[in-house]
């Protein structure tokens, strides 16, 4: 083969070979990729490469360079007697199939892997014979692994997939566990991980020495579409997905015995032993008792997202949108209503559903269904605190159950009114700025079988709208908005979705109770005297911060900043745990994040984690954030100690005593949380939690960060975070 190259000085040890060939299925069986160059590997095979690190079991073959940018590699393989070692079979005990056939589609790949020059995978097609290619194997993309993965890299520099179906295929295994690498049993165990029935059931699953048992997919696993798309012109087999056979169907369902009929062995096939992937269509179709795949994998609820859409359309009895205003000490009041964006005309309300449960005529909305509905309110956008506020716990959002709620108006037109004064909501006399108005919640949708009298106990995941008042400012200033959760949030999590399903799809919704001031400490353990018991809690902290800014780094770092306690290691102690609903610590110690940590617009929306003043835009002034309304982070939020349980609750209602971090280092030690990392933040103006870190005081102090980390300086945040993501991703020539 020849080959072109952008540099002259390719030497032998750069360059790794393979050549493939993909065998057509037959008999319900898929097609497989199979290298020719196969080794031997404790017992079992696995395809190969030929490349020269000077190892004496290397193979290599003729490299020529023609002076001209330009090569030619002859392969060491004969293609036409290719070796196959002992057991030569895969791990299910077949044959491996390394014969010629040059009438079958081959592929060479040539992966460079020297780190000094650009990283490159090239990949070829072709039939020997002389015939175009048609037949293919291509189910998923690179570019479709790297929506979450940012840059999928493995064994050094290799990342593009069609390189790697090439080796792992079934002739790829390894006789310890007999554990196949075949890339679409290994990727689905991957991604299923913690949730692998097996692993449920108190097993592991690894490949070689590592350990994939905790990885946690950030969506719902159904979701085959995310990396299979049949209507993608690159991906033509996209919808292989849909074809049911034992291994791609076991790799999930890996807690069946395929072999075995269930009818009288426990962990065995329901349908009765499997062992051709033509049967499975018998029962693994569209109208047959198993359903479709398709059928069986859709998502309850996905679908029906559609057809509700939450509307805010006055506050204060003045239109979102034209600067309502709700004064200090006055209650404010909310006109709304829930329509169906399909055009459906058939609800009570013809495109408006009635969400009162009492009285509603639509199944979705009536007493019992899964449905809920509820409006939050909060102040002040510069930065929630929520002080004053009715919320069940410090600095939370007050909120109005609308389905129930006495002070809600039923219009008959399809809206709603909520009176403030009857649900007791009041804006602080003491309050300031603008304040935000949200709707959370969620639809229900029909989730019994078939004529099957309907039961709407299915929860739907609505969109949560937010919207923004005045209360002593001149116009409405919304809260600075860093993320956008359909376009950012929702590449790896599908639909961002949280609280029982009612918090969906918008930043600017968590953050009203995400807020600065907030804390975990009122779902933490408690001694008999109503107090925080540190000793009870799985870090052995009293409490953690919820602020978005510090949670949402400190989560998607977590396995970068895991310990074991030994090092005090900065700011956090012992991984990021928190506590939540039903007092239950999540811990989040080991959690993988797929993407670039370094890669903060993976994230955030442009120019959003810059320390720079974008308060003109409103985006708020980060580099004297606390001098211009934004507050840090509470750690403590009862640092004075309390006799009991009945003093703690007022000391929590108290938040000109918490102590804090101020606000950029809140951000930054969220992942750089080192002792060093801790001490440089300290020694330019950050301050950590202790006496002396009361808001009052941060109120006044000034970080320096922005000396150094500012836009266009020595250390600007943006240039050294892509200076890191572009020696992870190394330079790539298509």
């Amino acid at each position: 083969m020849r080959t072109a190259c952008l540099s002259k000085g390719i030497g032998d040890t750069d360059l790794r070979f393979n050549i493939a060939k993909l065998i057509t299925g037959v008999d319900g069986n898929p097609s497989r990729w199979q290298n020719y160059i196969v080794g031997a590997r404790s017992g079992s095979n696995s395809g190969s490469q030929e490349r020269n690190r000077g190892r004496d079991s290397d193979i290599w073959g003729e490299l020529i360079n023609h002076g001209d940018g330009s090569y030619t590699y002859t392969f060491e393989t004969d293609v036409t007697s290719a070796a196959c070692p002992a057991p030569c079979t895969d791990a299910d005990g077949n044959a491996l199939d390394v014969s010629y056939n040059p009438a079958l589609t081959h592929r060479i790949s040539i992966q460079q892997g020297n780190s000094a020059l650009p990283v490159v995978n090239a990949i070829y097609d072709f039939v020997p014979n002389g015939s175009p290619v048609t037949s293919q194997r291509e189910i998923t993309k690179t570019a479709n692994c790297n929506v979450c993965h940012d840059k999928i890299t493995a064994h050094g520099s290799r990342f593009e997939i069609k390189l790697c179906v090439t080796c792992h295929n079934p002739g790829t295994w390894n006789a310890t566990g007999n554990t196949t690498a075949d890339l679409p049993v290994m990727i689905h165990k991957i991604h299923r991980g913690a949730d692998l029935p097996s692993v449920v059931a108190g097993g592991t699953y690894a490949v070689g020495s590592h350990d994939f048992s905790d990885v946690k997919f950030p969506q719902d696993i159904r979701n085959c579409t995310k990396c299979h798309d049949g209507a993608d012109a690159e991906t033509p087999q996209g919808s292989n997905w849909q074809q049911p056979n034992l291994a791609a169907c076991g790799s999930c369902h890996d807690n069946i015995d395929f072999s075995a009929d269930g009818t009288v062995v426990a962990n065995g096939h329901p349908g009765g032993a499997a062992v051709n992937n033509g049967e499975c269509v018998t029962c693994h179709a569209t109208g047959r008792i198993a359903r479709s795949v398709e059928e069986s994998h859709t998502i309850p609820g996905k679908a029906e997202r559609a057809f509700f859409k939450f509307n805010l359309l006055e506050i204060c009895g003045v239109a979102v949108g034209s600067n309502p205003t709700c004064p200090p000490a006055t209650n404010p009041t909310l006109k709304f209503s829930v329509t169906d964006p399909s055009g459906a005309t058939t609800h009570q309300y013809g495109n408006a559903y009635n969400i009162r449960s009492a009285t509603s005529t639509d199944p979705e909305y009536v007493a019992g269904t899964a449905a809920s509905l509820n409006m939050l309110i909060a102040w002040d956008t510069r930065d929630y605190t929520n002080n004053e506020g009715t919320g069940s716990l410090p600095s939370r959002t007050a909120s109005v159950n609308l389905r129930t709620s006495a002070a809600v108006t039923d219009n008959t037109d399809g809206t709603f009114t909520l009176d403030g004064a009857a649900a007791a909501l009041v804006i602080p006399a003491s309050a300031t700025g603008s304040g935000a108005i949200a709707l959370e919640g969620r639809g229900a949708a029909n989730g019994a079988a078939v004529n099957v009298t309907p039961v709407y106990n299915v929860q739907v995941p609505a969109n949560s709208e937010v919207a923004y008042f005045a209360i002593t400012d001149a116009n409405v200033v919304a809260r600075r908005q860093v993320v956008d959760a359909t376009t950012k949030c929702d590449r790896c999590h599908d639909i961002l979705s949280f609280h029982g399903g009612g918090r969906n799809n918008n930043g600017q919704l968590c953050v009203m109770c995400h807020n600065p001031s907030g804390t975990d400490i009122a779902r933490r353990p408690k001694a008999a005297s109503g107090l925080p018991d540190a000793t009870a809690a799985v870090d052995g902290k009293g409490e953690e911060s919820i602020d978005f800014k510090r949670l949402i780094h400190g989560i998607h770092a977590a396995a970068k900043t895991n310990f074991d306690g030994a090092d005090t290691h900065g700011f956090r102690n012992q991984g990021l745990v928190v506590y939540g609903f039903g007092n239950t610590a999540h811990d989040y110690s080991d959690l993988r994040f797929p993407g670039v940590l370094s890669k903060c617009e993976t994230c955030h929306l442009p120019d959003t984690y810059t320390l720079a003043d974008r308060s003109a835009a409103g985006g708020g002034n980060w580099e004297l954030p606390a001098l211009n309304g934004i507050k840090g982070s509470t750690v403590n939020s009862h640092p004075t100690a309390a006799a009991d349980g009945s003093d703690f609750t007022a000391k929590l209602a108290d938040q000109a005593e918490d102590w804090k971090i101020s606000p950029t280092a809140a951000a930054c030690s969220s992942c750089h949380d080192s002792v060093l990392s801790m001490a440089h933040m300290k020694n330019n103006g950050a301050i950590n939690s202790g006496a002396g870190s009361e808001q009052v005081v941060q109120a006044g102090n000034i970080e320096s960060c922005a000396v150094c980390h500012g836009p266009g300086k020595l250390a600007d945040v943006e240039l050294v975070h892509d200076e890191a993501f572009a020696r992870l991703l190394g330079e790539f020539i298509p």
